[in-house]
């Protein structure tokens, strides 16, 4: 750390970005058919009201209905509320047997 005398204070050097990229930073993740992929690369696995909201095109309370009702189900954590991806295809799946 040495003292910056242009513009006061002091200068820590050149800042790298955290984590550092590359090759050789990268976590990996198992698929279910154990294959190793990149963590950067996986699907979301959880989703908001708000995302499910969008991803559906309907209305947030719609959305919390369906969830009370228990057509979509739904997980906690802590104070959040969550949808797993793998819930909400099968609600979708459903209503495709309902029509």
């Amino acid at each position: 750390m040495t003292l910056n005398t242009e513009g006061g204070g002091f200068h820590h050097g050149a800042q790298e970005p955290y984590p550092p990229k590359g090759p050789d930073n990268l976590h990996f993740l198992r698929d279910d058919d154990k294959s190793v992929r990149p963590l950067g690369s996986h699907e979301q696995l959880l989703y908001s009201v708000v995302e499910v909201s969008q991803i559906l095109c309907l209305g947030r309370t719609k959305v919390y209905e369906l969830l009370y009702a228990g057509e979509i189900v739904s997980v906690k954590i802590g104070a959040l509320r969550r949808v797993r991806r793998s819930d909400l295809e099968v609600f979708v799946r459903n209503l495709e047997q309902e029509i």
